[in-house]
């Protein structure tokens, strides 16, 4: 899946931002494989492809190599700032694992459909919040 994020009409004043990404992994360990609905949330302002090229020898990438399951090319949107706003908001659904000596900061068990629905409340400045007993996206 892939998508624009942009204003009604792309204009000179709009900037390309980069790319909102979502991974799973494609890891054989037993713990990090028989976790359902376990994703990489990340923004980029490189390609995905060039940036998880070395995904099997990162720890970021729970040293494994990763499937991309949707992509987002957003525009005026600050990517440390976005970034920050969807790891806040599922916060609670943290994976809690060590790689090599490293906790990955990215990695969220939560379904895909509310990963989506995140990130387009998010980049449509809609304040929501997640429920991780019921699993949805809640509108504040």
């Amino acid at each position: 899946m892939s998508a624009d994020v942009a204003p009604a009409k792309i204009n000179d004043n709009d900037v390309e931002s980069g790319t909102i990404y979502v991974l799973r992994s494609k890891s054989t360990r037993p713990e990090i494989a028989a976790i359902k609905d376990l994703y990489k949330i990340g923004f980029t302002v490189t390609s995905v492809e060039s940036r998880i090229a070395n995904a099997k020898n990162e720890p970021t990438y729970l040293c494994a190599d990763v499937e991309v399951v949707a992509t987002w090319k957003v525009y005026n949107v600050k990517s440390s700032t976005f970034e920050a706003l969807i790891h806040k908001l599922f916060a609670s659904v943290l994976l809690q694992v060590t790689v090599d000596g490293h906790r990955p900061k990215e990695w969220f068990i939560v379904p895909f459909r509310a990963v989506e629905e995140a990130v387009n409340a998010v980049i449509s400045g809609k304040s929501i919040e997640y429920n991780p007993q019921l699993q949805h996206i809640v509108y504040l």
